[in-house]
């Protein structure tokens, strides 16, 4: 009698734990997909100068020579800019 008990308190152990690990996993989820969804519909421009890509909406913007370009950081709009010189003068 007591093994039957027992059997059954480790079933109920059993889908106890694995309903919360269940239920972890799919916030888990659930939050990756939200995180993901955020990206979604947001266009991704190219730093012509280190090449990263990164949103069009926080990337740096510069207008030369009529075109505009996106930038990652500052860095990158300076070397473009003294690229760009040098090919002017050179």
């Amino acid at each position: 009698m007591r093994l039957v008990v027992l059997f059954l308190v480790g079933i109920a152990a059993y889908i106890l734990i694995r309903g919360l690990i269940q239920t972890l996993m799919g916030v888990q989820q659930r939050k990756q997909r939200r995180d993901t969804s955020r990206l979604q519909g947001t266009e991704m421009v190219q730093d012509p100068v280190c090449e990263s890509y990164i949103p069009k909406d926080g990337a740096l913007t510069e207008k030369i020579q009529g075109e505009t370009y996106f930038f990652c950081s500052s860095e990158c709009v300076r070397e473009f800019k003294k690229s760009k010189l040098s090919k002017k003068t050179g």
